[in-house]
């Protein structure tokens, strides 16, 4: 292998090598040995180019199905690769090895699939796409890989995204592998695909429509422990609440959809609020914040004359200011920790979003200066709203924040007397035409 050279052999090598392990009943060594061949080749530009247009691709899938079963019947038809395998070989003493051939072609696949050329050869309705999506319910986990390796890459674009889920349903058998599968590379793909699919909007009601479909992602915040993904499926919970109200309709609502408002525990949010306070991972935390900042961004960015504005869930929005005390503790968090400027802008926005109502002025007051609020962040509030040279979106998100805090009523009559100082310099920086640039004011019907 090591004085093996690509570009001395002809054109047809990959089919070569593949017709030599599937026709000659090989020992398993040998397989591996060949198989290493056509990794190689694969490798190789040229042989890239040739694998599009020969369709070597199809060898090689032919050729991780032969190497559970070690039968060439099982591959001397494409159909066959769409169903289940039904015939493996007993020689469990060479799986390791095998499993790592598949693992080898596994990587060359990734890269033929992410060519240009491929996604032209096997667009979103071609027959070959319909059976990686008939792989996700395959039960062997490779197999599963190398169906999310394959999408993954195809839906980069969007236009290929919304065919996948709006035609092919794919994100149905993905969402069933987040409650079934316990492999860990298995998840991780399968949430990076769902990111990718859930990326156009017209994907994310669609994603979400299928019942329970919420109710799994929240609740593997709970069940993983790695904080690779931990992050990632907050962010794709974020992703599918982004500017689309019924998912976050569902997400406000909790558990059940038959139970009354008060008697949900609010699921979602509850689920929300335990892993920002267990995880240790900053990148998941800032997540778990942006979730929030997210919600009532899409709230109360609607038009009110939008279809989308009927459908806010405006009682549900209140009781979040009601039932969780700490509603705006993470997003406070993220802008004293988070260390990004661009976090920190879109924290001083968030909360700004959060204390349009009275119900959220009294948890974003609780946040920053009640009992169990993080030393400094009345400081820090001050400091932003009273510094001159500070960035001026930071600084104007601040002080429309404290003209919407001194808005509402309040127990405590001395928050009246923390907030009016704030504003002392706040018609040098034109607060009305920050609230302005900042929010567009959304009146509860």
């Amino acid at each position: 292998m090591d004085e093996f050279d690509p570009g001395l052999c002809p054109d047809n090598s990959v089919a070569i090598f593949y017709k030599a392990i599937i026709t000659r009943d090989l020992e398993v060594y040998d397989q591996v040995s060949l198989s290493k061949s056509i990794v190689a080749l694969l490798k190789n530009e040229r042989f890239q180019r040739l694998a599009i247009i020969q369709d070597d691709v199809a060898l090689c899938l032919c050729l991780i199905i032969y190497s559970y079963t070690q039968d060439q019947t099982t591959v001397s038809d494409l159909t066959l690769l769409l169903g289940p395998i039904n015939q493996k070989s007993q020689e469990i003493e060479y799986e390791e090895e095998l499993s790592a051939m598949r693992q080898s072609l596994l990587g060359v696949i990734w890269d033929l699939s992410a060519l240009p050329e491929f996604a032209v050869r096997c667009p979103p309705t071609s027959d070959c796409i319909r059976m990686f999506v008939a792989w996700l319910r395959a039960s062997e986990s490779q197999r599963q890989l190398c169906a999310c390796y394959v999408l993954r890459n195809l839906a980069s674009s969007d236009e290929a995204s919304v065919q996948m889920v709006q035609h092919l349903h794919v994100h149905e058998p993905l969402v069933e592998l987040l409650r079934t599968t316990t492999d860990v590379p298995v998840l991780g793909e399968v949430l990076r695909l769902l990111k990718n699919l859930a990326l156009p909007a017209a994907n994310r009601q669609t994603i979400c429509s299928g019942r329970g479909t919420m109710d799994t992602i929240t609740t593997l915040w709970s069940q993983l422990f790695l904080p690779t993904l931990q992050h990632a499926a907050a962010s794709l919970m974020r992703l599918l609440l982004k500017g689309c109200i019924p998912n976050i309709n569902l997400f406000l609502r909790g558990h059940s959809m038959d139970q009354d408002l008060e008697d949900t525990a609010w699921g979602q949010l509850s689920r929300l609020f335990a892993l920002f306070e267990t995880s240790k991972d900053q990148a998941t935390k800032v997540e778990m914040a942006r979730i929030l900042i997210e919600t009532w961004r899409t709230i109360h960015l609607q038009d009110p004359e939008s279809e989308a504005y009927k459908l806010i869930p405006w009682k549900m929005v209140v009781q979040a200011g009601k039932m969780h005390a700490n509603v705006a503790a993470p997003v406070v968090w993220m802008i004293m920790e988070a260390g990004n400027p661009s976090l920190v802008t879109e924290g001083w926005f968030g909360l700004t979003l959060i204390a349009s109502s009275s119900e959220g002025g009294e948890a974003v007051s609780r946040a920053i200066w009640g009992n169990g609020a993080p030393s400094g962040a009345l400081a820090l509030l001050r400091r932003t709203t009273g510094d001159q040279d500070l960035e001026s979106k930071d600084r104007a998100n601040a002080l429309v924040l404290v003209d919407k805090l001194l808005q509402h009523e309040y127990d405590d009559p001395s928050l009246d007397a923390i907030l009016q100082p704030l504003l002392k310099n706040s018609t040098q920086l034109g607060v009305d035409d920050a609230v302005a640039s900042t929010t567009q004011e959304v009146k509860q019907p």
